[in-house]
């Protein structure tokens, strides 16, 4: 059952990034946006600055949602990354194992992509397929030339 959320507020993906690139290069543990601190070493936020769009059907991320969880009791802001389909719906994008965890997989970035919530249910536990595999590294590689 999936959590429920209460929005606190939401940003572009590129006033994310900016935020979160800044702090990461100063090698601040944390960093601020819309006056909420968040970690900065977040392996997702570092996957959603390498790729914000899902590698395996191309929807792009649109907006950041700073988020509590209103079940768990916490009180330390979260952010998802949202995407809108056809038909006006958020989409969750999130980090997901080349190689499943179960299977040996690290959590080194050279073994994470980002894909929507749809794709990685689809996915589940299971190794990606080379056709994916080359079209996710031909995704990575244009996205390094990009950021350089």
């Amino acid at each position: 059952m999936a959590q429920k959320m209460d929005v606190r507020c939401e940003v572009t993906v590129r006033e994310f990034i900016r935020a979160w690139r800044r702090a990461f290069k100063k090698c601040n543990p944390r960093f601020k946006i819309r006056g909420y601190k968040l970690k900065t070493n977040s392996l997702r936020y570092q996957c959603f600055n390498e790729l914000s769009a899902c590698v395996n059907c191309g929807i792009k991320g649109s907006h950041v949602n700073i988020e509590l969880a209103m079940d768990t009791g916490q009180t330390r802001p979260h952010a998802n990354m949202y995407a809108y389909n056809e038909c006006g719906h958020p989409i969750l994008l999130t980090k997901d194992h080349i190689v499943p965890k179960s299977e040996g997989g690290s959590d080194l970035m050279s073994n994470l992509i980002t894909m929507c919530s749809k794709c990685n249910q689809l996915k589940s536990s299971n190794k990606i397929s080379k056709a994916l595999m080359r079209k996710i590294n031909k995704i990575k590689e244009r996205s390094r030339k990009c950021s350089r």
